[in-house]
């Protein structure tokens, strides 16, 4: 919320005086679009959404089991995305993120039952992992930030995996 002190404006002087502006904001539950999930906290500044952190109470256990308060370090990260929808990814293709990370398939079993998945963050490599469907499904990726820890940074659920004759495929349905 923005204040402008009363009188600062006037019909022919449109100048805020020093300390007569106040901004003020506050952290907010945002529902992950995989609602089984739950939700994530977020903050907005200065009309863009900031990823603030999780809340064991409304975060679900498949991303984290703890509370993670970025605000508290005088931190934000940014959404790097937060989408339901289904996509599909061939071996050897990725998806792009926000902030230079992408998820590539490196690998498809035969049997249609693991995906390696790895994770780029400006060409390079950061995560590798493979992922049992259905025993998985969900992918997370933890980075250590600073005195907070290892925080889930990326998550991706992995609704199927289809093995053909022409094509080998991966459908991630949440980010």
């Amino acid at each position: 919320m923005m204040k402008i002190a009363s009188g600062t404006l006037s019909d022919h002087d449109r100048t805020i005086d020093d300390e007569s502006l106040a901004y003020s904001t506050g952290a907010f539950d945002v529902d992950f679009d995989c609602s089984n999930w739950g939700a994530y906290r977020a903050i907005n500044l200065m009309a863009e959404s900031y990823f603030a952190g999780y809340d064991e109470g409304t975060t679900s256990d498949m991303i984290t089991a703890e509370d993670f308060n970025l605000i508290s370090k005088n931190m934000l990260g940014r959404v790097l995305i937060d989408e339901d929808d289904a996509r599909m990814l061939t071996n050897n293709t990725s998806l792009q993120l926000e902030e230079g990370y992408e998820i590539k398939v490196s690998q498809i079993d035969v049997d249609g039952t693991k995906t390696q998945l790895e994770l780029l963050r400006n060409g390079k490599t950061v995560d590798t992992e493979i992922i049992n469907v259905p025993d998985t499904y969900v992918y997370v990726y933890e980075s250590d930030i600073e005195e907070l820890g290892d925080v889930p940074l990326i998550a991706a659920h992995i609704d199927s995996i289809f093995v053909g004759t022409d094509a080998d495929m991966i459908t991630p349905r949440s980010m």
